[in-house]
């Protein structure tokens, strides 16, 4: 832990001088979300039709995170010329 902690702040060093000595109030551990077949989650909430739940990326949702985030937006705003072009071939982002 104390390795990490100095390992950080040199990187800190070169990048936010200010921020490399402060203290470190808290640390914990990076959670993944992960869907049982590893597939994101994009769908309507089931019961609140004005919601969407979008997830279930792990460590891989951030590189998908620009073209989820165009058929999210939409879904959203009822696009679905745009949803279809991005849409996989099949229900796999459904709440089942």
């Amino acid at each position: 832990a104390e390795a990490t902690i100095e390992a950080s702040r040199a990187l800190l060093r070169t990048r936010f001088p200010g921020l490399a000595d402060r203290p470190v109030v808290r640390r914990w551990t990076c959670f993944y979300e992960v869907t049982p077949d590893a597939n994101f989650v994009i769908d309507r909430h089931p019961m609140l039709a004005n919601t969407w739940i979008a997830g279930g990326g792990t460590g891989h949702g951030f590189k998908h995170g620009p073209v989820i985030g165009e058929y999210l937006a939409a879904l959203v705003t009822g696009d679905a010329g745009a949803a279809a072009a991005l849409a996989p071939p099949d229900d796999r982002f459904a709440i089942r």
